[in-house]
């Protein structure tokens, strides 16, 4: 598979799969413990089917990657059950935001520069969010 369609195919599934799992009604932790074994059975046969390599591994950046991707699943999977569905996509749009500009600010931080056309693209992006967000009638602008 190129890696065009994987991207596309990583897209599909983080974009569906907290909607899907928001009509389950499982709560916070249960859901993030549901899903993590799931997940592990998923990918054990491909574990298994390729030796592990850990020679050049740097433990220390290996566990504050997933202490922060722990953060993220346990402060979105708290999220996620206090949602309805009238406001799941607004947060899940700030989430995908944050998350997309993330990158971004890593270059920036890293050395490179931020162009001006980078600039302009997530000042649009937060304002395409605010406007997708924006209630669209009086009963839907009360909580």
């Amino acid at each position: 598979m190129n890696t065009t369609f994987l991207a596309i195919l990583a897209g599909v599934a983080f974009g569906a799969w907290p909607i899907v799992m928001h009509q389950s009604n499982l709560g916070g932790t249960a859901m993030l413990v549901f899903l993590n074994i799931i997940i592990i059975g998923m990918t054990l046969p491909f574990m298994l089917s390729k030796p592990l390599e850990f020679g050049s591994v740097d433990w220390r950046w290996a566990i504050a990657a997933s202490v922060i991707a722990g953060i993220g699943m346990l402060a979105f999977t708290d999220m996620l059950p206090r949602t309805t569905p009238a406001t799941l996509g607004t947060l899940y749009m700030i989430v995908l935001l944050v998350q997309f500009t993330f990158p971004l600010v890593y270059r920036m931080v890293m050395g490179g520069r931020m162009s001006t056309t980078q600039i302009a693209g997530i000042l649009l992006a937060s304002a395409a969010v605010v406007l997708l967000a924006w209630p669209q009638s009086a009963a839907e602008a009360q909580p």
